[in-house]
């Protein structure tokens, strides 16, 4: 029987808990393995590393359009939403380590532009993309879920970036008015895509980028937005999430959507499906 093998039995006999995840951990850092694909075994595009004494994670890009960048998270996402994460906090960033540098393998930004990030938690798109804008520009985080908008302002904070990116808890959405995010729990605040562009913009003399992942709602929001009195310039959309309506990636609505609308689309073909719209 192997290591590995032995392993795996004794774990089935200790419960979940933070005795178990701090082992997890440990075995993971010193086999090399948190830095390493779970199935194909590949060295993964990113560098993880664990901080015992101040207990954060160092995610470091090794390749690709964020190459050089590295940025700090908590231990812990969501431990009331989401109780697996505790135990391995670091699957959670293997996620934000493959997603995030999709997002910036379309057109650039560019110093100036106001960019909205609609579902910005963990932060680090927002993060990035303050780089990119310069301290001309504008980045506004949307974050609705109250445990999530507090992790994203975490991360803001840890990575000094919380004068450069304005955070928001509040949903991008079709109107103005508050929003149920989940049932049973008080609405939340919303804004529209109008709305944000007149506030932030009132002269209309920046490039309008607009970075949605927000759980399939894309679907809902993208009408919304071209019926508006304002249009981003750019749209950057995670479209791998389901369509609500037909369980088909999102993508194959939005993009017909958006080329009669007058963009020039493209998707990416990364690690996560992103979807870009474009004039010109």
């Amino acid at each position: 029987m192997s290591i590995a093998s032995l392993i795996g039995g004794l774990s089935r006999w200790v419960p979940e808990g933070e005795l178990k995840g701090t082992a997890r951990l440990c075995y993971y850092l010193l086999t090399g393995k948190i830095n390493r694909h779970q199935v194909t075994g590949e060295r993964l595009p990113f560098t993880l590393r664990y901080r015992p004494l101040s207990r954060l994670y160092s995610l470091r890009f090794d390749r690709g359009p964020c190459a050089g960048r590295a940025l700090l998270f908590p231990p812990f996402y969501d431990p009331v939403r989401h109780p697996k994460e505790i135990t391995a906090p670091w699957a959670f960033l293997w996620f934000a380590g493959l997603e995030v540098p999709s997002y910036f393998a379309g057109p650039p930004l560019c110093p100036g532009d106001l960019v909205i990030d609609a579902g910005a938690c963990p932060g680090d798109y927002a993060i990035l993309a303050a780089d990119r804008v310069g301290p001309s520009g504008i980045v506004i985080a949307l974050e609705a879920d109250r445990y999530s908008a507090a992790y994203l302002e975490r991360v803001l904070r840890l990575n000094h970036a919380e004068t450069r990116v304005v955070a928001s808890g509040a949903a991008l959405a079709a109107s103005a008015e508050p929003v149920a995010m989940f049932p049973g729990e008080a609405p939340v605040p919303a804004v529209t895509f109008d709305g944000l562009v007149e506030r932030h913009d009132p002269q209309g003399r920046r490039r309008h980028v607009l970075k949605m992942d927000i759980e399939g709602q894309e679907t809902e929001i993208v009408p919304a937005v071209l019926a508006g009195r304002h249009r981003p310039d750019l749209w950057v959309i995670a479209a791998y999430h389901a369509d609500p309506e037909g369980g088909r990636p999102t993508y194959e609505r939005l993009m017909p959507m958006l080329a009669a609308a007058g963009y020039t689309c493209q998707v990416g073909a990364h690690a996560h499906t992103v979807l870009y719209a474009w004039h010109g």
